[in-house]
């Protein structure tokens, strides 16, 4: 019940159309591959944690223990993968899911808006319309769970865990 397609390297899709079209790609000799979010695959949804732009070192320690305080078993629940820079996924279906949100982000620093940075992604979703690059992609983990075995989380408890990662935003709009 996943949607998976080759994607290149950078993470961006290698065919159009891959958002609305049910197709058994040949993954066989491809560069990495990626999972379609949305209905294609059941209503997985991912909650991404972008670690290498948190200032603090210790978002996910933080966030974990917000949600924790609310319930100590959503986390728990999920397929957890490691990205190739550090970050995390967590991947979950549930009855109601939206297209990609950015949930948590904060103001570049001098040394970013050198590079024309703006604004900086520390979590967001990756829902209808949205795909992640996922393992046996290079650099790709899973460090829980299977993908054989995507948890349905309730709506109250993806509430939950979103209502939480907005607390962590730094950016607002004038």
């Amino acid at each position: 019940g996943l949607q998976f397609m080759p994607i290149k390297a950078d993470k961006k899709p290698i065919f159009k159309g891959w958002q609305n079209t049910a197709k058994k790609y040949d993954l066989s000799n491809v560069e990495a591959v990626g999972l379609v979010c949305g209905k294609l695959s059941g209503n997985v949804e991912v909650i991404d944690f972008d670690l290498k732009y948190d200032l603090t070192g210790t978002l996910m320690k933080r966030y974990k223990e917000m949600v924790n305080g609310y319930d100590p078993h959503i986390l728990e629940k999920l397929v957890w993968q490691k990205t190739k820079n550090g970050g995390l996924h967590g991947i979950y279906r549930c009855e109601t899911i939206e297209g990609n949100q950015k949930l948590a982000q904060r103001d570049a620093t001098d040394p970013e808006k050198a590079k024309g940075d703006k604004v900086m992604v520390l979590i967001e979703t990756r829902g209808e319309g949205g795909q992640i690059a996922i393992a046996p992609t290079p650099d790709y983990s899973l460090i829980k769970g299977t993908l054989d075995a995507i948890p349905t989380i309730t709506i109250t408890e993806r509430e939950t865990m979103l209502l939480c990662a907005r607390n962590f935003n730094e950016h607002f709009k004038e």
